[in-house]
């Protein structure tokens, strides 16, 4: 199991200092979480249009790559911080009833926002 997050690891050795063990345990599981599903998507999708099985699963495995792991990091690391400038400004981000800490808060929605942006315009229509 650890070998298959060796790429993620690496990605996030490059904002080493700037996220928690917490928040760096979240984007693994989540980023590994989503390529699998667009994986599943793909090698569904090419089933429905008659590709082989075998085919369609050898295929479904280049439809993710470590690009888009490196773009979930930017845009995560890049929406976190505006998220925390428009909270040092006045504007909030989050809800007002904080049941948790304001800043997983803005972890947790800059995470899923950046996923939502490199991954759901992907999908087919019948995913998304």
């Amino acid at each position: 199991i650890q070998s298959k997050f060796t790429l993620l690891d690496g990605e996030l050795a490059k904002v080493d200092g700037q996220l928690t063990k917490l928040e760096c345990e979240t984007l693994i599981e989540k980023i590994s979480l989503s390529q699998n599903l667009i994986r599943q998507f793909t090698k569904d999708y090419l089933i429905s249009a008659n590709v082989t099985k075998g085919d369609a699963t050898a295929a479904s495995f280049s439809s993710v790559s470590q690009r888009d792991i490196q773009r979930v990091l930017k845009l995560y690391m890049w929406l976190k911080t505006s998220f925390k400038v428009l909270e040092k400004y006045g504007y909030s981000t989050v809800s007002e009833t904080r049941s948790v800490d304001n800043n997983w808060q803005l972890s947790v929605r800059a995470l899923f926002v950046s996923l939502a942006l490199v991954y759901y315009f992907r999908l087919n229509a019948n995913y998304s």
